[in-house]
């Protein structure tokens, strides 16, 4: 059987795992995705050029590193705010002796008493009036703990880090 790059250097002190571009044919250039190029040129115009070098890997890695710190940050405070929601409207139901439930259209008026009424008019020029009806409203109308803790899931869910592809421990 065939020993893997990693597999044959375990036990060394200087085991390094193989490259991901052994697999792909001998005389075919790598190509970059849209992603890492675009990354690249963001890095270049964030990071200025140290004696002429632009941005490099660690750069890249750094950017997505704290890219992905500060997602998970406003999505631990989403959670703990939609979790403060949960347990006012528990309160309130329970002094009332009936379910109360505070709807997000509500909270952003609250929030933003000056801007919020006029959302309505401009989705409605400007989109359509059937992206107000069934969509927003109905999107309003959810409950504020509902929605802020949905958005704080997804974006731990978009920072999770996903396990390396292309290193086969199994041989």
């Amino acid at each position: 059987s065939r020993i893997h790059t990693f597999q044959a250097c375990a036990f060394s002190h200087s085991a390094t795992p193989p490259l991901r571009t052994a697999n792909r044919p001998i005389g075919r250039p790598r190509q970059e995705s849209w992603r890492t190029i675009a990354l690249n040129q963001l890095c270049d115009g964030i990071f200025p050029p140290i004696n002429g070098e632009l941005a490099s890997a660690a750069k890249v890695h750094h950017l997505f590193g704290m890219a992905r710190f500060l997602t998970r940050t406003f999505a631990l405070l989403l959670l703990a705010a939609g979790f403060a929601a949960l347990v006012v409207d528990g309160v309130r139901s329970i002094g009332s002796s009936r379910i109360l439930i505070t709807e997000f259209g509500e909270t952003a008026y609250k929030l933003f008493p000056r801007s919020f009424p006029m959302l309505q008019p401009a989705v409605e020029q400007r989109l359509h009036p059937a992206v107000w009806d069934p969509f927003l409203l109905s999107f309003f109308l959810t409950p504020t703990w509902l929605v802020l803790g949905f958005f704080g899931l997804l974006l731990f869910w978009l920072a999770h880090r996903r396990p390396q592809v292309g290193i086969d421990p199994g041989g």
